[in-house]
């Protein structure tokens, strides 16, 4: 942000047309967003889009959509969520540009999966994984993993083994790690939910208390924390485990929290 900052300063002194100007403020707006600054980023997305819009430019009116729509659901303005995230699927279409209408479907999954309709949340994260096989190598990890999670909550375990064996092949392709965080945070969730299938739990426990949830907290990752901590927490109540399972109720509830906040 600083240095799009010092650059957004220069502008005025440099040979910049709108079209590099636009590109500027389309950064920023990714930046704010990537910082839940939501105000800015609606500011930035919009000053951007207005050049993008006159240039018929349908890839970056697209990514410009999706910010439109993170920003919205992240305000719960779920309606107008959906319609940004939709324009921006068109318009991928329209350009035949793969990422941009990955990450509508991947984007409306979130939404969906936020607003607890598993089953509108598992249709456009298949939609995200399945239809879209050039697309790049994050968007793919991000859409399996969460395609996963959906399928554990829903209790479809016939699908959840699956797309766990779909997902190991994936981190196969990336065997030099290049992707680090998306090959980490993807390689833990198939291993949760396997010992889970095949009902091993002490691995199950072992792995979410050692590694996963110290993972996620370091990584400043609120809302898979929330997640994992709640799905750790359910298990020792049903295992009798009741102090236990307090701590990380306790936990699951400080980083929704957070995660809420941010």
């Amino acid at each position: 942000m600083e240095l799009f900052k010092l650059a957004q300063e220069k502008i005025p002194t440099a040979s910049l047309d709108e079209t590099e100007v636009a590109d500027l403020k389309y950064a920023l707006a990714v930046t704010h967003s990537q910082l839940w600054e939501q105000l800015e980023c609606l500011e930035y997305t919009k000053e951007a889009m207005e050049v993008f819009q006159r240039e018929y430019n349908f890839v970056r009116c697209g990514q410009c959509h999706i910010l439109f729509g993170i920003s919205y659901q992240r305000f719960k303005m779920y309606d107008k969520a959906i319609k940004n995230f939709q324009l921006a699927k068109h318009l991928g279409i329209l350009s035949d540009t793969e990422s941009v209408i990955t990450l509508a479907y991947q984007n409306l999954g979130h939404l969906y999966s936020q607003m607890d309709n598993s089953n509108e949340a598992i249709k456009n994260y298949l939609l995200a994984f399945e239809e879209n096989q050039e697309s790049e190598y994050k968007l793919k990890v991000e859409a399996i993993t969460y395609l996963i999670q959906e399928f554990y909550v829903v209790g479809d375990y016939e699908s959840l083994s699956k797309y766990l064996e779909k997902a190991k092949e994936l981190l196969r392709q990336d065997a030099n790690n290049v992707h680090k965080f998306y090959y980490q945070f993807c390689k833990y969730s198939i291993q949760v939910h396997a010992y889970l299938l095949n009902e091993e739990f002490d691995k199950f426990k072992a792995l979410l208390t050692d590694d996963f949830i110290p993972y996620l907290k370091h990584a400043g990752e609120y809302g898979e924390l929330a997640f994992y901590a709640k799905m750790l927490a359910n298990h020792l109540e049903q295992w009798g485990k009741y102090k236990e399972s307090v701590q990380y109720y306790k936990l699951a509830s400080r980083s929704y929290e957070e995660f809420v906040n941010m």
